[in-house]
C-alpha cells in the first residue's frame, strides 16, 4: 500500500474557514497485545451571527480598503492552512505523476493513475477498485505485457492488499491465488477461467459452481504441470503471496487451504536458506547480506512506491513461526514444537524474540505432557528477556513469570508457583502489561479458595 496523506485542497480550505471555532477531540487508546502464542471525533459548536441594519447597509461612499489591508484581515491560521494544503497537494501530485506507475503503457497507466488517485488522495476505495480491475483487465491482454512479469502481478498485489484493508477477504484470496499462480505456473489455472473473470469483472462466484477454491479447483501450490525456475526476486515476491494467502485462509477457518501455502513458503526458503548458505560458504554475515539485496531486488520489481508490509517479512523464520503458530492453534503440538526450535536457531540466541520463541517452545513441551522441559525452556526463556530492556522483553518476561506458575501448580509446588504468580503481577504492574495482573489475581484467587477448601 502507498502511504500517503488522504488530505485534499477542498478539505484543507474547508479547515480553514473553520478554525476560529473551538474544537475538542477524543482519542482512542490502543489494546495491549500479547506476543506469546483514530479516530477521532471532533465535536465543533458554531456561534451565530446577527447583523443589525446598520451592519448591512453599504456604505457607497466608504473608500474600499487597498489589498493590503485585505490581506491583513485574513487569519494567520487559515493563511498557514491553505499554505500547507497546497504543499501537500502540489508533493501529492508530483508522487502522482512521477510514481513507477509512468513504466507501464500509456492505456493502462491512465487506469493505474485513476486508481492510486481514490485510494490515497479522493478517499473513494470503490473507483479504486473499478480503475485497478480495468488496468489488471487491459495488463493482462496487453502484448508487450507478461503475465507472469512484475507490471502484471504488481498490480494483482496491489489490488489483493486493498481488498484485505477493505475487509474484503475472500476477493483478497482471488487475486493473490491468481498472482501466485502466476509467477510458479506462468498462467492463472487453478481457479478456472470463470474465476478469473469474477476477479476482473467484480461479480460474486457461485459458490455450488465453483466449489471451495481451495479444495475442488485450486492446484497444489508446489504440483500440477511442476513450478517454474524463478530468480531469487521472484521467488521471495512468490513466498510474500503464499505466506499471506495461508494468513487469509486462516482467519476465515480454511485451514486445509492455509496450511499448504504455509509449507510451500516454509518449503522453498528452507531451500533458499541452504543456497544463500553454500554461496555465503556458512557465513552469517554474508548469508544476511545476500539476503538483503535479494530483498531490494524484490522491492525494484514493484512498480508501485512500496512493497506491502507483508511482503517484506519473507524470511525463514518468520515463516517457521507462521506455521509453527498456525499448528499451534490447531492443538498439533507435535508439529510445532520443531518448527520453534528451528526458527529460534536463526535468531539472536540473547534477543527479546529468542525469549519469546522460549516461550513458545515451553507451552508446546507442556501441551505434551512434558512439564520438565516446559519449565527448564521457560526459565532460559525469563533469563534471556531478564536481561534485555523493550515492550517485546517486557511482554515476553510476564508471561513466562505467569507460565513458570502454571507449571508448578502442575507439578503440585504450590508455594513455588504463588511465588512466580506474585512476581508475573508485580512484573504487570511495573511494566503495564495489565493481562499479567489480571491472569495473576485469578490464579492466587484460585489457590487461596483451593486452600480454604482444604481447611474447611
Amino acid at each position: 500500500m502507498i502511504g500517503s496523506t488522504r488530505t485534499t485542497s477542498a478539505k484543507i480550505v474547508k479547515a480553514a474557514l473553520t478554525a476560529i471555532r473551538p474544537t475538542r477531540s477524543v482519542h482512542s487508546t490502543r489494546p495491549v497485545r500479547l506476543p506469546c502464542t483514530n479516530s477521532a471525533s471532533i465535536v465543533t459548536r458554531g456561534v451565530p451571527i446577527t447583523f443589525s441594519a446598520s451592519q448591512t447597509t453599504r456604505q457607497y461612499s466608504a473608500a474600499a480598503p487597498s489589498p493590503r489591508e485585505a490581506l491583513r484581515n485574513i487569519p494567520l491560521v487559515a493563511v498557514a492552512l491553505i499554505l500547507g494544503g497546497v504543499t501537500i497537494t502540489a508533493a501529492g501530485l508530483w508522487q502522482f505523476y512521477t510514481s513507477g506507475v509512468n513504466r507501464f503503457p500509456e492505456a493502462i497507466r491512465n487506469d493505474l493513475r485513476k486508481a492510486l488517485y481514490y485510494q490515497n488522495y479522493g478517499d473513494d476505495r470503490e473507483k479504486a477498485v473499478g480503475y485497478y480491475r480495468s488496468a489488471l483487465n487491459a495488463a493482462i491482454h496487453h502484448p508487450d505485457l507478461k503475465v507472469d512479469g512484475p507490471e502484471v502481478t504488481g498490480i494483482m498485489i496491489q489490488l489483493g492488499t486493498m481488498f484485505h484493508d477493505m475487509g474484503r477477504t475472500q476477493e483478497a484470496i482471488d487475486v493473490l491465488v491468481m498472482a501466485f499462480e502466476c509467477l510458479v505456473h506462468g498462467r492463472t489455472m487453478g481457479m478456472g477461467n470463470d474465476s478469473a473473470e469474477g476477479v476482473l469483472s467484480g461479480e460474486e462466484q457461485d459458490q455450488d459452481r465453483n466449489g471451495d477454491l481451495g479444495q475442488q479447483q485450486q492446484p497444489e501450490p508446489e504440483h500440477q504441470h511442476g513450478p517454474r525456475v524463478m530468480d531469487g526476486p521472484t521467488r521471495l515476491k512468490t513466498i510474500g503471496i503464499a505466506q499471506k494467502l495461508g494468513d487469509l485462509y486462516h482467519s476465515i477457518r480454511k485451514d486445509e487451504q492455509a496450511e499448504r501455502y504455509y509449507l510451500w513458503s516454509v518449503e522453498q526458503l528452507m531451500r533458499d536458506h541452504e543456497n544463500l548458505q553454500s554461496g555465503a560458504g556458512g557465513n552469517p554475515e554474508e548469508e544476511r547480506l545476500l539476503f538483503a539485496r535479494e530483498q531490494e531486488a524484490m522491492k525494484k520489481q514493484f512498480d508501485f512506491d512500496k512493497l506491502p508490509s507483508w511482503m517484506t517479512k519473507t524470511d525463514l523464520g518468520a515463516s517457521l513461526e507462521a506455521l509453527g503458530g498456525f499448528y499451534t492453534s490447531k492443538g498439533i503440538y507435535r508439529n510445532a514444537l520443531p518448527l520453534y526450535m528451528r526458527a529460534l536457531s536463526l535468531v539472536d540466541a540473547k534477543s527479546c524474540h529468542a525469549a519469546v520463541l522460549m516461550c513458545n517452545i515451553s507451552d508446546a513441551f507442556a501441551a505434551l505432557g512434558n512439564i520438565e522441559d516446559a519449565t527448564g525452556w521457560a526459565e532460559r526463556g525469563l533469563k534471556v528477556g531478564s536481561a534485555q530492556s523493550g515492550q517485546e522483553c517486557d511482554e515476553g518476561c510476564g508471561v513466562l513469570l505467569y507460565n513458570l506458575g502454571m507449571l508448578h501448580e502442575m507439578k503440585g509446588d504450590i508455594l513455588k508457583a504463588q511465588e512466580y504468580y506474585n512476581q508475573s503481577r508485580q512484573h504487570g504492574l511495573k511494566t503495564g502489561f495489565n493481562q499479567c495482573i489480571v491472569e495473576s489475581n485469578k490464579a492466587l484467587k484460585r489457590i487461596k479458595d483451593g486452600d480454604e477448601g482444604i481447611k474447611s
